[in-house]
């Protein structure tokens, strides 16, 4: 048997070190989180080429995405959202993007929460790992305004109004040039793929 090869012991005093094993860490269990979702995904496909969880709704052609609110302080974010939005719109269901009047149904959104938490602090209290975290609220209407009824509830909280709420995360290091910027740019393209979701239909 090949004896294991001897590795150093951490330096307590190595903050820096230590915050970038963390996240090494962290950045490997979501993969694999994310590999095992995408691995259920493709067993789930159907006869017609979707997932499971993108089934076209049979009633609906054109979808109306209007720029997504923003509640929070954060301008601009809400065009990136929305855009992240459109492109899986296009990439994943059969729908035309179109003009709320011409529309089949709208989907409205809104960020209401950019939150942000200090993970690992250096020795001169400066931020050595940090984390994004995004709320989005998102409903269903028709062109005029009435309801329509989200099918996949579960795929995140439910609000007083009503609204479907999601919350997605991401982790930075500005030692390796990342920001918070970067970070909810990250959570936002996460979220678009949940987001999408709410316009399938319902479970087969």
């Amino acid at each position: 048997m090949i004896p294991a090869p001897h590795s150093a012991p951490i330096p307590p005093h190595d903050n820096r070190f230590r915050g970038i094993l963390i996240t090494n860490i962290r950045r490997f269990a979501a993969t694999r989180a994310r590999l095992g979702l995408l691995a259920l995904s493709l067993g789930l496909m159907t006869g017609c080429g979707y997932t499971f969880g993108n089934v076209p709704r049979e009633d609906v052609r054109r979808v109306c995405i209007p720029v997504f609110a923003n509640r929070t302080l954060r301008r601009g974010f809400e065009r990136d959202l929305t855009r992240a939005v459109h492109d899986r719109v296009k990439d994943t269901l059969p729908y035309n993007l179109s003009a709320r009047d011409d529309a089949d149904i709208v989907l409205l959104g809104e960020i209401v929460a950019i939150n942000e938490s200090i993970l690992v602090e250096g020795p001169d209290d400066e931020v050595l790992e940090g984390l994004i975290q995004v709320s989005v609220a998102v409903r269903l209407e028709d062109s005029i305004g009435r309801p329509v009824p989200i099918y996949r509830q579960t795929l995140g909280g439910k609000s007083s109004d009503g609204a479907t709420v999601f919350t997605d995360q991401a982790e930075y290091l500005p030692g390796r040039g990342e920001s918070r910027d970067t970070a909810t740019r990250e959570a936002l393209t996460e979220m678009a793929e949940r987001i999408i979701q709410v316009l399938a239909g319902p479970p087969l």
